[in-house]
């Protein structure tokens, strides 16, 4: 009977380690879009919780300036090189717009896990009319020259968010210690202290859960396991119902930020860029009006992992862990 319990902790334990405290300390990739089916699913499920909304805006904040920065190094390029770049300026003037929507968003809105999807999805959409639009004018050759272009010039880009994310990733993964050392007493509060300052890692304050653990009696390490897989299952109904609601009237929701962006439109100071926009948008809109319309993936199935592989020039390379897109590159 030990002996089955022991294997029972191991299994718990390193499903605890993953969820409840699963924003790990290595941040995620230095590139960025999603996926928004099972993936999506479970980016959500730590918005529920405090400092978990903070760590998917940054999140993607960084990876659409990473998107937008890259943009920009590819329309001067292009520009010296004699070709015209209206179409790409104005698809890049959208994905600044979504960027501004992102910056506004009051992090304390009950439906925030359904705003955050529906501006990835937003975000991934733009960007790949961005990819198919190069596509269109460079050869492979232009493209790989370009893509190492914007690869020597962005670590620097993402260095201030990268120690934002950690820090967020931090405040949150003390948020969810001190729950359960609310519950069962299994830290010592110093050790939460010394990860909150820095001074340790999360590997470390794992190892002391999993000391804790090994030294409960049965009733007591089942009490344990049952309270964290509760837990678990909350946040995977609440990420079952983010999906769902944004299925729900997603048209509608999708025309008003159209129309909202029109709006915004308006401050593009270069009359040729803010025309072709109001052009592209209005046409969005208008196909968007026949409700049996939909232009990119539904909602929850947008088959590029944003956060793995952000790389504008369409290559899908491997993130910084040596995964294709899809590997969880280190991410809460």
């Amino acid at each position: 009977m030990k002996m089955k319990w022991y294997v029972f902790g191991i299994v718990i334990l390193f499903t605890f380690s993953t969820t409840i405290v699963n924003a790990n300390e290595s941040e995620d990739s230095d590139d960025g879009i999603i996926e928004i089916d099972n993936e999506t699913q479970k980016e959500t499920k730590i918005m529920c919780c405090s400092y978990g909304p903070n760590i998917r805006f940054l999140q993607l904040e960084k990876a659409i300036l990473n998107n937008i920065y890259k943009g920009e190094l590819i329309i001067e390029k292009m520009n010296d090189s004699g070709y015209d770049t209206l179409t790409l300026e104005a698809i890049l003037a959208e994905i600044i717009l979504i960027k501004d929507d992102i910056k506004s968003v009051d992090l304390n809105l009950t439906d925030i896990s359904q705003i955050y999807v529906e501006l990835k999805t937003d975000a991934i959409n733009i960007t790949n009319s961005f990819r198919e639009e190069i596509k269109d004018i460079l050869n492979e050759t232009e493209i790989a020259e370009y893509k190492n272009l914007i690869q020597e010039k962005t670590c620097q880009q993402n260095k201030n968010f990268t120690s934002e994310i950690k820090n967020m990733v931090r405040k949150y993964n003390t948020n969810q210690l001190n729950w359960l050392n609310g519950i069962f007493k299994c830290i010592n509060n110093s050790i939460i202290n010394q990860y909150q300052n820095g001074v340790i890692s999360l590997d470390t304050v794992k190892q002391q859960i999993h000391n804790y653990t090994n030294q409960l009696n049965e009733k007591n390490r089942y009490n344990f396991y049952s309270e964290i897989k509760e837990t678990q299952i909350r946040n995977k109904i609440h990420a079952k119902i983010t999906i769902e609601d944004v299925s729900e009237n997603y048209q509608q929701r999708l025309q008003d930020r159209i129309r909202n962006r029109i709006n915004n439109s308006e401050n593009l100071e270069n009359g040729q860029i803010r025309n072709q926009i109001q052009q592209r948008l209005r046409n969005r809109l208008n196909q968007t009006e026949d409700a049996n319309y939909y232009n990119g993936p539904n909602p929850g199935k947008n088959g590029e992992d944003w956060y793995n592989n952000d790389d504008i020039t369409g290559d899908q390379g491997q993130n910084k862990n040596g995964q294709g897109p899809g590997g969880n590159g280190g991410r809460p």
